[in-house]
């Protein structure tokens, strides 16, 4: 079996497909990969730690083997995103401090009729809050919303919440 690495550009991927970069692994790894790395399988399983060079880079990793193939989004972040359906919020936090995130760019895109289409972008303000759902003009009604976000040292992820009920 062997494990291939592929870097992503997370943000321009999320921009491509919004609402599957993270769960359709297969249709964003086409490059070739930037690490191979064999793996033995003992008892039908491996337990394979990420390199160090790889800790802090998002990745699409592929294992080979047996004839088969599977993919896998890796996001390598210390983000806490919590979204609040309620109220259209969402608070971005480092996950191993707890600490607030200001200022952490927030790309959003909204579904609609089964649809993806650009919604609005910011930051975070000073309590790691940005408000997703709202914007100054009539939208259309959104099913669900999808939330890049960019905690700048504390890497970046993907979050799907449904629109909120307010």
């Amino acid at each position: 079996c062997e494990l291939r690495w592929t870097p992503i550009d997370l943000e321009a991927l999320f921009s491509r497909a919004p609402f599957t970069v993270t769960t359709d692994p297969e249709r964003i790894a086409v490059m070739a990969p930037a690490l191979t790395i064999p793996v033995a399988i003992a008892d039908g399983a491996a337990l394979v730690p990420i390199p160090e060079s790889w800790r802090a880079r998002n990745a699409v990793v592929i294992a080979i083997g047996g004839g088969r193939e599977h993919a896998l989004t890796v996001l390598a972040d210390d983000l806490d995103v919590q979204p609040a359906t309620g109220s259209g919020l969402v608070r971005v936090r480092v996950r191993s401090t707890g600490v607030p995130i200001v200022a952490a760019y927030i790309k959003v895109y909204r579904e609609v009729g089964g649809q993806a289409q650009f919604h609005k972008d910011g930051h975070s303000d000073r309590r790691g809050l940005f408000d997703y759902a709202a914007l100054t003009d009539e939208a259309p009604t959104a099913t669900r919303f999808a939330l890049y976000v960019d905690g700048g040292a504390a890497g970046s992820t993907v979050a799907i919440v449904d629109a909120p009920t307010r």
